[in-house]
């Protein structure tokens, strides 16, 4: 029916029947279209709109580089709503279809966005993150008829920016797996691994050459379960060459896996004679440690072999072997004067090694950790022994600080000062680094230090001169919260042994504990 000015009017007075009516939804919808697109930044994104048959994707997003084209894209699912209660955390919750999600998740870099008209913002949330989320919460959310997607992040210029670089990044991932499979053609098993984090793809060509190139240089640097990782992906053929086992061995040790070590130096004997010099000797020096570890040889055994050893290595490998050496020499004496220049042996090793050219970070980190803890070792020593004089002398009802004893309780008090110093140095050269197993290792040795003065101070102190000392608890709980940080590194990066180690560090430090309480009441 027609108006007086020609138009056709919505509703029809004779038979009361109505024209479609534009409802809400269509609103939301064509509302949040035209948001979206006016945000998207075009110098990074070319935006294609699917409208026609849309099943679950409503716009794909390609990636421009340097103004070109890639192929790179993001398929975009566009949900809208004028809700506008947010969760406690801050993000908004949406229920939608299940068969929805599973849909977007067959499309590459999936992407939800949302527009929530009452407070006019675009926020956005990965398929992918979400469906990684709902398996953690509900692992058979596939058989459920809807599930919430959570929007947390605000479609703004930095979330453009991630966007942009996650869908060159997935995209550059797919590309790399397809070059390869069809570089190895109809092979029956072709293996490859993915960074969950940083998508990049390593073939058997690239683990080759990591272990058997690099493998004891990327062990010395932290990360020895990267190099068994990127040994699974070898074939029998490579993963027997002598240099890879060589590389296993050494990141079995490093790992506290001694058996293990054994096995892959096993394999390695019978070509000793062909490997590199510094190969060989390493080979060698491996050998002796595992005797050692094992209780075939003795300490006088094992500092003789490796006295060999370092008598016909080149020079670098030989002041990393005396390095070691030493450090089990100057735990095991026990003649003050012998300690001493044991310490002085241990210390001018280690200042080489720092001087020397080309020397990796991780090297000289490892040096100055094994030196600190002798250190630490002695300064306690040091500071015991005067405390105990002065007792005794005490005891005796004489003077306690005689010009002797004040030089050397001075002495101790000095050394352990700086002790400390060098503890909290120590931790921040480390935490610079990228090695997990160091950065643990630096944590622990000045958990050893603190510890030390957790439980002596306070008993040495109510000896002497008869004060109560309350163990402090802040400290107490510092050093609990550094070993549960170094465990919690160890474990993440496989080193069995070092996280047996924290572990019965933390447990001797509850026990202690006890025992220093029950020594400060007795006296009280």
């Amino acid at each position: 029916m027609f108006d007086r000015y020609g138009v056709c009017s919505t509703r029809d007075q004779g038979d009361n029947r109505t024209m479609p009516q534009i409802d809400r939804a269509d609103e939301l919808k064509r509302e949040s279209m035209k948001q979206l697109r006016a945000s998207v930044p075009t110098e990074q994104f070319i935006d294609r709109p699917e409208s026609e048959s849309d099943k679950g994707v409503d716009l794909t997003l390609e990636a421009v580089i340097h103004q070109q084209p890639t192929n790179l894209r993001s398929h975009v699912q566009l949900k809208s709503t004028d809700k506008t209660v947010l969760n406690s955390d801050g993000s908004f919750s949406l229920s939608i279809q299940t068969d929805n999600l599973r849909y977007l998740l067959s499309g590459s870099c999936p992407l939800y966005v949302l527009w929530l008209s009452g407070s006019h913002e675009l926020r956005y949330a990965w398929a992918r993150d979400e469906a990684k989320r709902l398996y953690s919460e509900s692992p058979k959310w596939e058989q459920q008829g809807t599930v919430t997607i959570r929007f947390a992040e605000q479609l703004d210029t930095e979330a453009w920016n991630a966007i942009h670089a996650r869908v060159i990044a997935e995209g550059r991932a797919a590309c790399v797996q397809n070059n390869y499979f069809a570089t190895v053609g109809s092979t029956e098993c072709a293996p490859f691994a993915i960074n969950p984090v940083t998508l990049d793809v390593l073939t058997p060509q690239d683990a080759l050459a990591l272990v058997k190139t690099h493998g004891i240089s990327a062990t010395s640097n932290g990360y020895p379960a990267i190099v068994r990782r990127c040994a699974q992906l070898l074939p029998n053929e490579q993963l027997n060459d002598p240099c890879v086992q060589l590389s296993l061995g050494y990141a079995s040790y490093v790992l506290g896996e001694h058996f293990a070590c054994r096995g892959h130096l096993a394999r390695v004997l019978p070509h000793r004679d062909s490997l590199p010099d510094f190969e060989k000797f390493f080979l060698n020096s491996l050998l002796n440690e595992c005797r050692l570890r094992f209780g075939q040889i003795g300490d006088e055994e094992y500092t003789s072999a490796q006295r060999e050893v370092e008598a016909n290595a080149p020079h670098f490998l030989a002041l990393q072997l005396r390095l070691e050496r030493v450090r089990w020499e100057h735990l095991s004496e026990h003649d003050p004067h012998k300690r001493r220049d044991l310490y002085k042996a241990l210390s001018d090793a280690e200042s080489e090694i720092q001087k020397t050219p080309g020397a990796s970070e991780s090297v000289k980190l490892q040096a100055a950790i094994v030196r600190l803890n002798a250190e630490i070792v002695d300064a306690n020593i040091g500071y015991v022994e005067v405390v105990v004089a002065m007792s005794a002398r005490i005891q005796m009802s004489k003077n306690p600080l005689t010009p002797h004893l004040a030089k050397l309780f001075e002495d101790a008090t000095a050394a352990e000062s700086h002790v400390a110093s060098e503890t909290e140095r120590l931790v921040q050269r480390a935490r610079s680094t990228d090695n997990p197993v160091l950065i643990a290792e630096a944590i622990l040795t000045q958990c050893i230090y603190r510890t030390g003065q957790i439980l002596q101070k306070p008993i040495l102190l109510k000896l002497v001169s008869g004060q109560q000392k309350v163990i402090p608890i802040e400290m107490v709980n510092l050093v609990l919260s550094q070993l549960s940080q170094a465990i919690a590194i160890f474990r993440s990066a496989g080193a069995v042994e070092s996280t047996v180690r924290a572990t019965l560090m933390q447990a001797q430090l509850h026990s202690n504990l006890v025992r220093a309480n029950m020594i400060l009441r007795k006296h009280s």
